[in-house]
């Protein structure tokens, strides 16, 4: 069931335009790194704190494409639906941040990338 819904929330990335981009990011990372899949949670994760931080202050951040999620059918930026306000408060942004620095340091990589569980779902819809 953790797999099924790890997908699902992968899936909602294509509809980033109609959900709060924060909360689409930020859940799909999640499921990624409960279930041990760091490589997408890595690159999801890291895009929900770009979102954060253009929330914070959108003047002086700026959302640029990035190529590693071209490809998978999402919307552009600018039709991206931003939130008013952040979903978490900045203790827990700094827990998040922390976390992805360990990643990287440890140059840790497991798990599908976000290609593969975006492609495993719409190749394999079945709800099982």
């Amino acid at each position: 069931m953790e797999d099924l819904i790890c997908k699902l929330s992968v899936s909602l990335l294509r509809y980033v335009d109609l959900i709060r981009a924060d909360k689409v990011f930020y859940d799909a990372g999640m499921e990624c790194k409960k279930l041990g899949y760091i490589t997408a949670a890595r690159l999801l994760l890291n895009r929900y704190l770009d979102v954060f931080e253009y929330t914070e202050d959108p003047k002086t951040n700026s959302l640029e494409d990035e190529p590693d999620f071209n490809g998978l059918g999402m919307p552009a930026i600018k039709t991206w639906t931003m939130p008013e306000s952040n979903l978490i408060n900045p203790n827990e942004k700094q827990q998040l941040s922390d976390w992805l620095v360990d990643i990287s340091m440890k140059e840790k990589e497991s798990g599908p990338g976000l290609q593969e569980l975006m492609e495993d779902f719409l190749n394999n819809p079945q709800l099982n």
